[in-house]
């Protein structure tokens, strides 16, 4: 699978405003919520981490980061619409078009 492009990663850097969504520090690197050769490049499955929580926390503690949206199963009936915890406190959903939208948490 080819890297991601750059009108993608900064797309993704801007919308996260630089910082890592789990933690709020420096956001130095970019997430595939689900596996890249299922979930693409898409803008819903992409986001900005520190490399603590990247490699030290996600992919350290998949179920964990599954239960908040951090990782996502390629046997997700529709991945786009799984939501993720924030640093701030909000769930959120990813959009296509690079936005995030408000959602209640998961059931």
């Amino acid at each position: 699978m080819s890297s991601i492009p750059s009108s993608v990663r900064t797309k993704v850097r801007a919308r996260d405003r630089g910082q890592c969504l789990r933690c709020g520090g420096d956001g130095t690197e970019l997430q595939h919520r689900m596996r890249r050769r299922e979930g693409g490049h898409h803008l819903w499955n992409l986001v900005t981490m520190c490399g603590t929580c990247h490699r030290g926390w996600a992919h350290a503690n998949p179920e964990r980061a599954r239960e908040f949206g951090w990782i996502i199963s390629v046997h997700h009936a529709s991945p786009e619409s799984v939501p993720l915890y924030t640093f701030w406190g909000e769930w959120v959903i990813l959009t296509a078009d690079g936005r995030y939208e408000s959602t209640p948490p998961p059931a």
